[in-house]
């Protein structure tokens, strides 16, 4: 019997122009109430791991703010000086200058005003023009790899009005090639309020039993972050 699971993920990535923190803290240091932190964004060395316990090849990643408080993120510690990011906050972690067994990479894109981070090669919601990929910024680990104390999630915060939901479709099934989910992947949707939300998730749920014949699917609300 074919079974599906829908998961609409409550506050998972933000919309382009919003503005993003990454950080080891999972407090986020000391930003405001504006700010949510939306998961663990991928797994990295910790900036307090004493020297001689640092993985081969291992390099700080160092963070600047400018005038307006937005980050930047670089192995190089001047790289945002220029871009005027005058402001040497310190490295936020260790992370990988070439790609060492077990990690990813982690991209950087860039809209004109302010630069994302994702392990998405396709930059999540940051992918469509006028974003820029700017290719591998390091390497890191991946989310859900294994922590200890040095070996630490690299978290995500976000600030900004909109909400976005991370739609995803989960399902093992046999059935006719024309039964099939109209997700394979994950996709992202907006709405105003949760109540949007719900509506757009019935509505999944209903085509996928009505229209697709798949009786035993459900869809639930979860909170967490899109992964």
């Amino acid at each position: 019997m074919w079974a599906l699971i829908l998961l609409l993920i409550i506050n998972g990535p933000s919309a382009p122009g919003e503005e993003h923190f990454w950080t080891i803290d999972p407090k986020g240091e000391k930003l405001s109430k504006e700010w949510s932190r939306e998961g663990p964004a991928c797994v990295v060395i910790a900036n307090t791991t004493p020297k001689d316990q640092l993985p081969a090849n291992a390099v700080e990643f160092h963070r600047r703010t400018d005038a307006n408080g937005t980050h930047f993120w670089s192995m190089d510690k001047e790289e945002g000086v220029k871009a005027g990011y005058v402001n040497y906050d310190g490295p936020s972690c260790f992370v990988f200058k070439t790609q060492e067994p077990g990690t990813i990479p982690l991209y950087r894109f860039y809209n004109g005003k302010t630069h994302f981070w994702t392990i998405d090669k396709d930059g999540e919601l940051f992918s469509k023009p006028p974003q820029k990929p700017e290719g591998p910024a390091c390497y890191v680990y991946p989310q859900g790899s294994k922590t200890d104390s040095t070996r630490v999630p690299f978290y995500r915060f976000y600030k900004g009005s909109s909400s976005a939901w991370c739609l995803t479709v989960y399902g093992d099934y046999t059935a006719d090639k024309h039964y099939r989910p109209i997700y394979r992947e994950a996709e992202t949707i907006y709405a105003k309020t949760a109540e949007e939300a719900e509506a757009n998730r019935k509505y999944i749920e209903d085509l996928e039993r009505d229209f697709y014949h798949h009786e035993d699917a459900k869809a639930e609300l979860v909170s967490g972050a899109c992964k």
